[in-house]
């Protein structure tokens, strides 16, 4: 049952994707949602800034496994807050000391594009 269900779930990645083309993006309430294709051997990275004392929560499903970090950038190095790591779905809600620009990152290592939908937020 839980296989059936992750194909399905697949093919429902798949098919937002298909009708979204290359890039779907909403902002209703809080939350900032997106749809997108990474190209074999691409990457994708979305940055945000989070003020001091707030939580950045995010969630995102592929359709394959993807090569995932979260990290900031200090002048002369980055930090890993999540090191890289290979996966299909990830979930995470940090809080954050002082005020920095988090970025996620998504490194598709396929040979085939992968469809992607990610989400977050930033909560007191």
């Amino acid at each position: 049952m839980q296989k059936s269900l992750r194909n399905l779930f697949i093919v429902s990645i798949f098919s937002i994707a298909a009708v979204s083309m290359a890039y779907a993006h909403s902002e209703s309430g809080g939350a900032k949602k997106a749809s997108v294709i990474i190209k074999d051997d691409d990457v994708l990275e979305k940055c945000v800034k989070v003020e001091p004392s707030r939580k950045l929560h995010y969630l995102f499903t592929a359709s394959k496994p993807l090569n995932f970090n979260l990290h900031y950038h200090l002048v002369d190095e980055t930090i890993f807050h999540v090191k890289e790591e290979t996966t299909e779905r990830n979930e995470i809600f940090t809080p954050v000391k002082g005020q920095k620009v988090y970025c996620m990152e998504w490194n598709n290592h396929n040979e085939d594009d992968v469809s992607l939908q990610y989400e977050y937020s930033i909560d007191d």
